[in-house]
């Protein structure tokens, strides 16, 4: 993949990316938000917590997968927010939620199908989709010599 399309799913288009990983891996859609305390003067008990969705990805295990790999930590660097948040969580999301997160009318299925284009022909993300698309006990299992 060319570094303008990797930048182009990076920089607004994640979540055609997680929803083609996630149709070719079948590893549940997450979504990583900022959290930010909404403190009200009138309320002295309890804090509320708004939530800003940064970025969509799919679950790996204890990682998660984007256009750059699988990750264990999150990038908090490479995220944009309209307000710093106070921390950063990782959500489950939906398909129907993932769809509508960032796109009034939905991410349309030829850029999910292009994504998907682009995730097979990639060499470290297609050999990570036939890695992740095996069975779990075949996935980490050592190579026979």
């Amino acid at each position: 993949m060319t570094p303008k399309r990797r930048r182009y799913y990076r920089q607004g288009h994640c979540d055609a990316m997680a929803l083609a990983l996630h149709r070719l891996t079948g590893l549940p859609l997450v979504k990583i938000v900022g959290l930010r305390t909404n403190r009200s003067p009138r309320r002295k008990k309890g804090e509320n917590w708004c939530e800003e969705p940064a970025h969509i990805a799919v679950k790996a295990g204890r990682y998660w997968l984007d256009v750059d790999g699988l990750h264990q930590d999150v990038p908090a660097g490479r995220l944009a927010w309209l307000r710093k948040p106070d921390k950063i969580a990782i959500r489950p999301s939906s398909v129907r939620e993932t769809t509508f997160t960032f796109s009034l009318h939905g991410v349309p299925e030829d850029e999910i199908f292009t994504a998907m284009k682009d995730a097979i022909d990639d060499p470290v993300l297609g050999d990570l989709i036939i890695q992740l698309r095996k069975p779990a006990r075949e996935r980490f299992r050592k190579p026979a010599r």
